[in-house]
């Protein structure tokens, strides 16, 4: 579903994710607040640096508080949403 716009980095790394995007996001933060606007839970990674890493976009993705069943929608809306960032 997410094919080549992605990298998963960091899956060993307890309930989160780290996905890289191929391309970098315009505006994370607007990004982000889109996807939790449509029920897409992630959040901004740089949010956890101090000074985030140029031409990179990364996002956060946890996992500990939903069910599998909520795992493919989640997904589904997150791919979405960067075909249409894409656009």
């Amino acid at each position: 579903m997410l094919g080549e716009t992605v990298q998963v980095t960091g899956q060993g790394a307890g309930l989160h994710l780290v996905l890289e995007l191929r391309q970098p996001l315009s505006d994370e933060v607007a990004f982000v607040a889109r996807a939790q606007e449509q029920g897409c839970r992630i959040l901004p990674f740089s949010d956890f640096f101090v000074a985030a890493p140029q031409g990179k976009s990364r996002l956060l993705l946890g996992f500990g508080g939903i069910t599998t069943e909520e795992i493919g929608p989640g997904v589904a809306c997150l791919a979405r949403l960067l075909e249409e960032q894409d656009e």
